[in-house]
């Protein structure tokens, strides 16, 4: 039924609707006994005549009616007139808090809003719970914000009541079992699974919301409410450091507890709820401070009583939270992207403080951490983390958010999540700035191995502590730098080059500064001439070298040179081996080592080499091609296209299987299916030189001269507006059998050092 404002109901008369429900219509009502306003709820006239629907109404009003507490809306009168059921409860003036998380300008509400909220909420439940009423329906939309700060929770339509507090009969009115009931998006696993429900499932539903009144967004939201059932089942909600760095570990660790698949891990009373969100406020909240590690100086953030109002202070001190108790030690480690919290132009920092504690946490000999290539790959910037985890096959990640605070001030809030559990093992904000990167990553990276259960040898520890660089400046300079030269493409490479040279200016010191310069023009090596470009390679991985003897970065800069331009293959492998002893988790070296003992002739130990690599980034598309080079090299075709399709399966877009793959099966003498992969590879590169070239030399070998020519010809034709590898145009003229022209160009190459001729 509908009511019209101004009619007269009973002894009510109506003001206007409020809203309506699958149970009920509400009106806002004027009591002309009393005096006063109401909120008026009315069983809809469809459901009148259905005796489930009218207990289940009668039901809501006995429920709430047995929860007096000041945040629950209390019942005037439960009645019948004309036909129809009603309740008279206390109207409550104001909004929703799902209208004030929408309205939000930031998407997440004030925390000192959110933990009063959060502690008239447990109040409430505990009241309810304590006469044995569980709400089984709690999200933003039944919490009632009023005027003057008012909390007030509504709708007990879905209560649950329990032989606690009610007699068999009226137990026996519950929703039968298996019957789902509730909100998909608040909803407890067991609610979900039609289970029999007790008051940890509505802790569930409560941590949900406060999740969503600090991040912005519900935890397990999808496209469809069977995706959301299968996320809440099966999956973590991300971190929400990710969506609101402001949030101290100690809070999100009360949430998580809440939102616990198995109800006996959860919290199981909402008074421990509450105790815990007050110990906020005394410093005494649920933090184990381990003995090896001293507590971390802090401002207190102080939530008062609730209804109160809360004070906060969250000033330069750093909010922190420690595992209760380390965990069996974790040997594999992935480092997600951080979040740059800031604008694009900031996206360095959270890319190179990605980086850095990466290739800090590599040179550890007990952990194996994956490269950033392959995070990269398999990990954006809002990724689960535990998904992410379970695709790299790690045992706990690091994520976080890095945001700029003003001026030159930082905020790096940071998480290590134990992969198989989602289970936070430790989490810190600190405020910081550029120029204290440095000494806070060395903080980061000592409490991630601490809590992973992982020592260091004496000589790893003086490692890890090294600085960088002595100047703030320069440090910024560095990340910029390695942020253009992480694009691999030759303008980025130029770019990052004046950052490095920018970088050394400004500390003349600063030896991994020349490791990465030297690593950069090696890199832009391959599209500009070695012989100019290698030189000044090899003087920055020796003015690094002399800065640093321990920087691995600077050995195997300095290893690239001596293999691809002095040939000086006894020093090369000096430099390998050293570089391996100084960082023995970074695949780059192993592959690089792979490479040169290929060159060398060394069959099995390049295997050995590119398959240490693979099992210390097995993801790494790079390194998966690399291991099919390797066989290609030991004239182990058929292994080499095995491998390069496995490659391809993981990433069916990457050129350098392509055209490998291509290459195997020319040596096969598989000539239209190597044919086939060139022009495959060329719909992606097209002014690549080397395909074109291999192409040619295919079509050559298979007997098509005039085809092989025209791909010469392409080749001859990029020469002439940028370098091309020698080596290249070789490749096509050996191909058609024009040795002395071959012999020509392969001169060439060796005057310039180009790439292939050590093999």
């Amino acid at each position: 039924m509908q009511f019209e404002a101004g009619i007269r109901w009973g002894e009510y008369r109506i003001v206007r609707p409020l809203g309506a429900g699958g149970m009920g219509e509400v009106y806002l009502a004027s009591d002309e006994r009393l005096g006063r306003e109401v909120a008026l709820k009315v069983l809809p006239a469809h459901h009148a005549g259905n005796a489930e629907s009218r207990s289940r109404f009668l039901r809501e009003a006995r429920a709430a009616s047995r929860v007096v507490h000041p945040n629950a809306a209390a019942i005037y009168e439960v009645g019948e007139i004309e036909g129809h059921c009603f309740i008279a409860m206390e109207y409550v003036a104001g909004h929703t808090l799902a209208a004030a998380i929408s309205s939000s300008a930031g998407g997440s509400l004030p925390l000192p809003e959110v933990v009063r909220i959060a502690m008239c909420l447990a109040g409430v439940l505990g009241a309810a719970h304590e006469v044995g009423v569980t709400h089984r329906d709690l999200k933003p939309g039944n919490v009632m914000l009023g005027p003057r700060g008012e909390v007030k929770l509504l709708d007990f339509g879905l209560a649950k009541l329990n032989s606690t507090g009610l007699d068999a009969a009226t137990v026996s009115l519950i929703t039968e079992s298996g019957m789902v009931m509730g909100t998909v998006s608040y909803m407890s696993p067991e609610q979900a699974l039609g289970r029999p429900v007790d008051s940890r499932t509505d802790i569930f539903s409560f941590g949900a919301m406060m999740y969503e009144m600090l991040a912005g967004r519900r935890p397990f939201d999808a496209a469809t409410a069977t995706e959301t059932i299968d996320r809440l089942l099966h999956a973590q909600p991300a971190p929400l450091a990710r969506f609101n760095d402001e949030v101290p570990p100690d809070l999100e660790r009360i949430v998580r507890k809440c939102m616990e698949k198995d109800r006996e891990d959860r919290y199981q009373s909402s008074r421990e709820i509450l105790v815990d969100l007050r110990g906020l406020g005394r410093g005494d909240a649920p933090t184990v401070r381990t003995a090896r590690t001293p507590p971390v100086s802090r401002r207190r953030w102080i939530p008062a009583a609730a209804g109160a109002g809360v004070a906060a202070s969250l000033g330069a001190g750093a909010w922190w939270w420690r595992g209760s108790g380390r965990p069996a030690a974790i040997q594999s480690l992935a480092v997600l992207p951080l979040i740059n919290g800031g604008t694009a132009e900031q996206d360095y920092l959270a890319e190179g403080v990605t980086e850095s504690l990466t290739n800090q946490m590599s040179k550890v000999r007990r952990l194996r951490v994956m490269s950033r290539t392959a995070v990269y790959r398999v990990a954006g910037k809002n990724t689960d983390a535990l998904a992410a985890a379970q695709k790299l096959k790690v045992g706990a990640v690091l994520t976080g958010r890095i945001q700029a605070a003003g001026g030159e001030a930082l905020s790096l809030n940071v998480e290590l999540v134990e992969a198989n559990s989602g289970r936070l093992l430790w989490g810190q904000q600190f405020k910081t700035s550029v120029a204290g990167l440095q000494p806070t990553q060395e903080t980061v990276v000592r409490e991630v191995l601490t809590q992973l259960g992982i020592s260091l040898e004496p000589e790893e520890r003086k490692l890890l502590t090294k600085r960088a660089s002595a100047s703030g400046p320069a440090f910024e300079l560095f990340l910029k730098a390695r942020f253009h030269a992480n694009k691999r493409a030759a303008p980025s490479f130029l770019t990052a080059i004046g950052y490095f040279d920018a970088a050394i200016q400004a500390d003349p010191a600063f030896a991994l500064a020349y490791a990465g310069l030297a690593d950069t023009y090696s890199m832009l090596s391959g599209t500009q001439s070695p012989r100019e470009l290698l030189p000044k390679a090899k003087a920055a991985a020796l003015r690094a070298l002399e800065l640093d003897e321990a920087l691995s970065e600077a050995h195997a800069a300095l290893a690239f040179v001596k293999f691809n331009f002095d040939w000086d293959w006894m020093e090369t492998e000096r430099e390998l081996n050293r570089a391996a002893e100084l960082d023995p988790g970074n695949p780059r070296t192993y592959a690089v080592s792979a490479r040169f003992l290929a060159a060398m002739g060394r069959y099995q130990e390049s295997i050995g080499a590119m398959t240490k690599a693979r099992e210390l980034d097995p993801l790494a598309l790079s390194v998966n091609t690399g291991l099919g080079f390797m066989h290609y090299f030991g004239r182990q075709y058929d292994k080499a296209i095995e491998q390069y399709k496995s490659t391809l399966a993981l990433d069916p877009n990457f050129v350098s299987a392509r055209y490998n793959l291509a290459a195997a099966y020319v040596q096969k003498k598989r000539y239209p299916e190597a044919i086939a992969e060139f022009e495959t590879a060329l719909k992606q590169v097209s002014t690549d030189a080397g395909t074109i070239a291999e192409l040619g030399q295919a079509y050559a070998l298979m007997g098509k001269p005039d085809e092989a020519r025209q791909a010469l010809g392409r080749v001859m034709e990029l020469s002439r507006k940028r370098y091309v590898n020698p080596s290249f145009i070789a490749w096509i003229h050996a191909g058609l059998g024009e040795r002395d022209k071959a012999f020509e160009w392969l001169r060439k190459g060796y005057e310039d050092r180009s790439w292939p001729m050590v093999f």
